[in-house]
């Protein structure tokens, strides 16, 4: 986890994922941060490592029992500059044990 987030977004995790019991949003993050790897590769054509992403999570729904579905959104601001875009915006879910994560890139 340390490798692929920052101070704050660690406390953030602790914070959110306090509402969240046994759940783990440190693999939202790292799938969050993936994603945003995967959609801005293509414009900008060079490497975005962990630490050039700002990452905030949101949860949305949270389930009433063991495994309920959580989701939430999350916002991604880009560290890198120049960067095609300065951030990027998705949705993430928790569900039967699984973690999706998906984002889009806005058109200017």
């Amino acid at each position: 986890l340390t490798a692929v987030t920052s101070v704050r977004e660690r406390r953030v995790l602790r914070r959110v994922g306090s509402r969240v019991p046994g759940r783990e949003l440190g693999t939202v993050l790292f799938s969050a941060k993936e994603s945003v790897y995967k959609a801005w590769y293509p414009l900008a054509g060079r490497f975005l490592d962990f630490d050039e992403v700002d990452m905030h999570l949101e949860i949305t729904e949270l389930g009433d029992g063991p495994g309920d579905e959580i989701s939430g959104t999350w916002h991604a601001r880009v560290l890198s500059r120049p960067s095609p875009v300065p951030a990027l915006h998705g949705t993430w879910v928790i569900r039967d044990g699984y973690v999706v994560t998906v984002c889009g890139v806005q058109e200017r």
